[in-house]
C-alpha cells in the first residue's frame, strides 16, 4: 500500500470513529462516489458527489472500516463502506418488508428457532411462539384478509444491551373484503444476533387510520 493511500484510509477511520463530518469529506473529490453496501430502507445506497456526501454524513451514517476502492492525487474518487448489518437496520428492514406485504424477506429476517411473545395478543393468536416456521403459518393465515401499505417510523433505538432494540411504528393498511382502512401501533423488544431475530416482545394496538 503506498504512503498516500494508507494516509487517506487512516484519515477517514478517524474521521469514522470520531464522527467529523468535515474531515471524512475533506479528502474526497468533488466529483467522488460513495457508496454504502447496507443502506437504510428508503435511503439511497450511492452518493455522487463531495456535497451530496457531506450532507449524508450530516444527517448521521453508521460507523464501520473503510476501504478504498481508488484515488487520484491523493483525493478519493470511489469509497465504498463495508459493515456488518446493525441491529437497528435488521429491524428496520422488517419493518420495510411488513409494510411491503413481503412475507418472504419478512421471514428471512427472523432465525429459525426464533421465540415471540405478544403479551396482550387477540383471541385466536399464541401469546408464545417458538419457531420461524409457526410464524410462517401465522402470517399466511392473515394473507387474505388484510394487506398493508405504508409504515410510519417513530423511532428505532437501541437499549443498553447492544443486541437489543426498541422500535415504535404504526403500519397502515386496508381489510381487503369491506376496502376499510386501518391502522395498528406497534412497540417492539427485538433481539438481533447475527442479522437475525431470535426474540421479539410485540405490543399493538389498533389505532384510527389516517
Amino acid at each position: 500500500m503506498s504512503e498516500e493511500l494508507h494516509t487517506i484510509i487512516e484519515r477517514l477511520r478517524q474521521a469514522l470513529r470520531g464522527m467529523e463530518v468535515d474531515a471524512f469529506t475533506d479528502v474526497f473529490a468533488d466529483d467522488a462516489v460513495y457508496e454504502l453496501r447496507f443502506g437504510m430502507p428508503g435511503q439511497p445506497g450511492r452518493y455522487e458527489g463531495v456535497r451530496a456526501i457531506r450532507e449524508h454524513m450530516r444527517q448521521g451514517v453508521s460507523g464501520g472500516l473503510a476501504g478504498l476502492l481508488a484515488f487520484d492525487d491523493v483525493r478519493v474518487m470511489e469509497f465504498r463502506l463495508r459493515t456488518t448489518a446493525p441491529a437497528e437496520a435488521t429491524v428496520r428492514k422488517m419493518i420495510g418488508a411488513s409494510a411491503a406485504n413481503d412475507h418472504e424477506a419478512l421471514l428471512a429476517l427472523y432465525a429459525p428457532d426464533v421465540v415471540i411473545e405478544i403479551p396482550f395478543a387477540p383471541p385466536g393468536v399464541p401469546t408464545r411462539s417458538a419457531g420461524r416456521d409457526r410464524f410462517r403459518d401465522r402470517l399466511e393465515g392473515v394473507r387474505g384478509l388484510r394487506r398493508f401499505e405504508r409504515a410510519e417510523v417513530v423511532s428505532v433505538r437501541p437499549a443498553a444491551d447492544p443486541e437489543v432494540v426498541i422500535a415504535e411504528y404504526t403500519l397502515y393498511g386496508t381489510v381487503i373484503a369491506t376496502g376499510e382502512p386501518f391502522a395498528t401501533a406497534y412497540i417492539m423488544v427485538i433481539t438481533v444476533r447475527d442479522g437475525l431475530i431470535v426474540h421479539s416482545r410485540d405490543y399493538g394496538i389498533p389505532v384510527a387510520a389516517a
